[in-house]
């Protein structure tokens, strides 16, 4: 799909492809897909308009075990199809990684690949229950647990038995044909809008701080003088920051949190 769209004339092109596996159901037809893409502009002018968003290309989102590719948005992009390419050659070029001892060879490769400097830039996590809330078993019980909220996107399966995951579905299936107004609720009514505008907000400061953190650090290494503590403290913080925007964006509080504290490093 990703190759047939860029072989469209630009103009002619979707601009995002969302995926997902074929053990989700759709809870809420309400919520536009594009309320969760990276806003065109900076989300408001605290962040000097310094956020890059045509430079994300992929939104994934993450569980207690690292990224989870159950749902995914992808731009239609040059650097899409080169990830993926990645992806599917990693585990042949990269073999000391031993992805294909893992029970999941497929996620494994993405999250080497998504972590690799080359890639990391153009990925930001959004936080999951937008576009992949799970239904999963409880650990001390043969009963499941929803996760998500009343009026989230979707629901999906993960990690159930195939001989109960199906069950599970039909279960779902019941449910929204029995109370069909209790799941879809009116996209202004959910919290989504509040949480992207939050998310965005969030991440664009964090950004901007990031910049100023490195513009900051490379004054004081080109005029010289700054003592050697100084430096390192800069240099921590930054890396920090750095870390937690690619790998961790999405949680919001976290990165805010994170962005307060060194903040004061660039003043």
């Amino acid at each position: 799909m990703l190759v047939q769209e860029l072989s469209k004339p630009p103009e002619q092109r979707v601009e995002w492809l969302f995926f997902f596996d074929a053990d989700t159901i759709i809870l809420n037809p309400n919520i536009p897909l594009s309320a969760f893409l990276p806003p065109d502009v900076a989300p408001d002018a605290a962040s000097k308009s310094e956020f890059n968003s045509s430079s994300i290309h992929f939104l994934p989102n993450a569980d207690g075990g690292g990224i989870n590719i159950g749902t995914f948005f992808l731009r239609v992009h040059p650097w899409s199809l080169a990830f993926l390419l990645r992806v599917l050659e990693l585990p042949h070029v990269r073999p000391e990684l031993k992805i294909e001892e893992s029970w999941n060879t497929e996620q494994n490769a993405y999250k080497h690949a998504a972590a690799e400097a080359d890639h990391r830039e153009h990925i930001r996590y959004i936080p999951r229950h937008w576009i992949n809330a799970y239904e999963v078993n409880r650990a001390d019980s043969e009963e499941s647990i929803f996760d998500g909220l009343t009026g989230d996107l979707l629901v999906h399966f993960p990690g159930l038995r195939a001989d109960t995951r199906r069950a599970h579905m039909d279960a779902w299936f019941e449910e929204l044909e029995n109370h069909p107004a209790k799941w879809r609720v009116p996209f202004k009514e959910t919290t989504i809008e509040a949480e992207t505008k939050a998310y965005w907000y969030s991440l664009a400061v964090a950004e901007h701080v990031l910049q100023r953190l490195s513009k900051t650090l490379d004054t004081k290494l080109i005029a010289g003088g700054s003592d050697r503590e100084t430096v390192g403290r800069l240099d921590t913080a930054m890396k920090e920051l750095q870390s937690v925007i690619w790998g961790k964006a999405n949680d919001w509080n976290a990165i805010t949190k994170l962005t307060e504290d060194v903040q004061a490093y660039t003043e």
